[in-house]
């Protein structure tokens, strides 16, 4: 389970349940990470090989299954951890509602 924002960042695109041309698609693009495909606006995905608007609506759909989206910046992030957040460590962001 997913500890802190950095750790959501890191958890394998492979977590959304993707559709296999999306997951292929973003393999080829290099796209690993919630992170990094949180990073990319909607145009760079449109521009990926294999990638129509049935793929990118997927993509779309599966980041707000988990409440993210594309072109997420960092203060999104911390958003998106405030509204999944149970508790707060002083340190650190604890993430304990999201499960990846």
């Amino acid at each position: 389970m997913a500890k802190t924002i950095n750790d959501v960042r890191r958890v394998p695109v492979e977590h959304l349940s993707l559709s296999v041309r999306a997951l292929n698609a973003l393999r080829k693009a290099n796209v690993r990470t919630l992170g990094e495909l949180t990073a990319k606006k909607q145009i760079d995905i449109s521009t990926m090989k294999s990638v129509g608007k049935n793929t990118i609506q997927d993509i779309v759909d599966k980041l707000a299954a988990v409440g993210l989206h594309l072109e997420m910046d960092e203060l999104d992030w911390i958003e998106w951890a405030i509204a999944h957040v149970e508790w707060i460590n002083k340190t650190d962001w604890i993430i304990a509602r999201q499960t990846f």
